[in-house]
């Protein structure tokens, strides 16, 4: 199996970020059986996705469909799927991951979990990207996300709630369903 920086390729801001060793940490491709990205950019990590998950359904959401791209060229990716549009609109469905690389918005943010996190799958992982605009003003309700981040982590330290694992590093944060 090929490892996760193998399969970026370099098109991703997810490399650029060192965000790539704590997905590998984290996620067994092997148990991803839908994976849905929210914020998908040029394509770059549905592409990497889909190189390391092969088996996996890939699901990129972007209401720019403009800023979206497939390589034509690229044999093997017809595991991917674009659909246009708002995350929180679209009628959501099981993932086993789902990961929130949006508008980073705290209340789109706070919206797009409340919509996916039901349908998540028991074990899954939820991943919220570039949680440091939570602290820029021109990034709507970065107190609404401080606060849910709060309401995630208390949610964590309960044996009876819904969240079986949380993982934060900088600038990005892993949440498992129970």
């Amino acid at each position: 199996m090929p490892s996760l920086s193998d399969c970026c390729l370099g098109d991703t801001d997810k490399e650029w970020h060192g965000y790539l060793p704590f997905y590998a940490r984290h996620i067994d491709p092997e148990q991803v059986g839908t994976l849905t990205e929210i914020g998908v950019w040029t394509g770059g990590s549905l592409r990497m996705w889909a190189r390391w998950a092969p088996w996996a359904q890939v699901v990129g959401i972007d209401i720019e469909p403009q800023h979206y791209v497939i390589a034509s060229d690229e044999v093997g990716l017809d595991n991917i799927t674009f659909i246009e549009g708002d995350a929180t609109l679209v009628e959501p469905w099981a993932s086993d991951v789902v990961i929130d690389d949006g508008s980073h918005h705290g209340d789109d943010q706070t919206a797009v979990f409340d919509h996916f996190w039901p349908l998540l799958t028991p074990g899954g992982w939820y991943v919220v990207e570039d949680l440091e605009t939570v602290y820029h003003d021109e990034f709507r309700r970065g107190d609404l996300m401080r606060s849910w981040l709060a309401h995630r982590l208390d949610a964590s330290l309960r044996p009876s709630g819904d969240v079986a694992e949380l993982h934060a590093y900088e600038q990005i944060m892993f949440v498992r369903k129970r």
